[in-house]
């Protein structure tokens, strides 16, 4: 059997949106004869996807292909030749990673190697890392603002487009599910839920959420903020929430799979994006459960909220971010229609069977 290998360059830490994706795509490669080789940088942590991957006879290969460049060439090229992939699939990959992924595949006579952008590093016009970049068949930034930064680095037009990640699947949301989270998690039935799907990295933005809600907290005091994806005992967030006063209000749900079936207690979907976000599958996760968006206007997000349709977009900073919350907290009677527009765009855009059939078909090569 013929093979692809996927560098993904990642830690997981859950079964998310993510790990969804690849699971659909393996399974797409599977049906056209093709094996799949998964490099992580540590074992996923989540049991329910590992035991995915041994269904569909995905094998995990754990390197670091991030870090140290020496041991990162010698893992990666005895990877390689030892394995012969026809397809080399790059994902989070850095500096020294990003440019030899594609030299010792080609050398190893692998046929098409492919980079998927995922977030926006600030480029400047001719940037160096063109050069790395244009060594690969094809660039595959997650959305136009990323392709964008991409061509002003210098990346060729020719190798580059943009192909939006998805979801699969119909997903809902019923009050009995709203109320069973909510009276789990302590919160009053009637209360305003906010709810931000992302871990603890400066460039998610997080604390300026914290301190957005710290401007709305006493005038509001029915409105609560839920948090998916911060493990509070490892996270200095809980204790910044405590010091500001606000933590009674805040649920921390930690990292768990599947995070967006929280989403059913939320009436507001917040991504206080500060930085180089590519296009975050939260916002897919609340548009395809009809809920209304609150981000900033940072790369993809404006992709895929637009403003005054199915959410608010603002500047990443805490009173634009707490004006924008404030103005759709006091908007009840526009959320229907907006999560309604939500929906809709996230059917018509980021339907993830459609992302697969693209990048196996067109990028891969493939067909049944």
């Amino acid at each position: 059997m013929k093979t692809i290998v996927q560098i993904t360059g990642m830690h997981s830490f859950k079964f998310g949106a993510l790990e969804n994706y690849f699971v659909h795509l393996i399974a797409r490669c599977n049906a056209t004869g093709y094996r799949t080789l998964m490099q992580y940088e540590t074992m996923p942590a989540s049991q329910a996807y590992l035991n995915q991957l041994k269904k569909l006879g995905a094998e995990i290969m754990v390197f670091p292909i991030n870090g140290n460049p020496v041991t990162m060439l010698i893992n990666y090229a005895a990877f390689i030749f030892k394995t012969k992939p026809e397809i080399v699939h790059a994902h989070f990959v850095d500096r020294y990673a990003r440019p030899a992924i594609p030299a010792i595949a080609r050398i190893a006579g692998s046929k098409r190697i492919i980079y998927t952008v995922l977030n926006q590093p600030p480029y400047a016009k001719r940037n160096i890392s063109r050069i790395a970049y244009n060594l690969y068949d094809s660039i595959l930034p997650v959305s136009k603002s990323v392709e964008l930064s991409l061509l002003k680095a210098g990346v060729r037009p020719a190798i580059l487009n943009t192909l939006y990640s998805g979801l699969f699947g119909e997903r809902s949301r019923s009050m009995d599910q709203r109320r069973g989270l909510r009276t789990m998690l302590g919160i009053p039935q009637d209360s305003i839920v906010l709810a931000c799907i992302a871990f603890d990295a400066a460039f998610k933005g997080l604390d300026i959420l914290l301190d957005a809600f710290r401007v709305i907290y006493d005038k509001y005091p029915d409105v609560f903020l839920l948090s998916v994806g911060v493990e509070p005992s490892k996270s200095r967030l809980p204790k910044l929430a405590q010091e500001m006063g606000i933590s009674e209000r805040i649920r921390w749900l930690g990292i768990i799979d599947e995070g967006w079936k929280a989403l059913s207690a939320a009436d507001i979907y917040v991504q206080p994006s500060r930085a180089e976000e590519g296009l975050p599958l939260s916002i897919m996760e609340a548009m395809s459960m009809r809920i209304p968006v609150v981000c900033t206007n940072i790369s993809g997000n404006t992709e895929a909220v637009i403003n005054g349709k199915n959410g608010l977009v603002c500047s990443p900073n805490k009173n634009d971010l707490a004006a924008a919350l404030e103005k759709m907290v006091l908007r009840p009677d526009v959320w229907d229609e907006m999560g309604k527009f939500g929906y809709e765009r996230f059917r018509e855009i980021f339907d993830g069977e459609k992302s697969i059939q693209c990048l196996v078909e067109e990028y891969y090569g493939l067909h049944k």
